[in-house]
């Protein structure tokens, strides 16, 4: 070893410095599904009929909501399997 490499070797190295990071927002994964700020749900729900949507504490079924078919809507007004009065 000569008398530079030596000296270069031995000088102290500065600690690295971490990069600050930026308020950019991140790029989404390609692999990440898109969230949304509705509870994920089973669409594959069936209820044969009402008793079992209510036994299943699902009754009132509103339409768009899992096991809703308009079978179970006796009155067509879009929400099925809804109480009655003194039922």
């Amino acid at each position: 070893m000569t008398e530079t490499e030596t000296e270069e070797a031995s000088e102290p190295t500065a600690p690295e410095i971490p990069t600050e990071q930026t308020d950019t927002p991140e790029e989404p994964d390609a692999t990440t599904p898109e969230s949304t700020d509705e509870p994920s749900t089973p669409q594959d729900v069936y209820y044969e009929n009402c008793d079992e949507a209510r036994a299943a504490g699902a009754a009132p079924l509103v339409v768009g909501e899992p096991g809703y078919r308009p079978e179970l809507d006796r009155e067509g007004d879009g929400i099925a399997c809804e109480p009655h009065p003194g039922n």
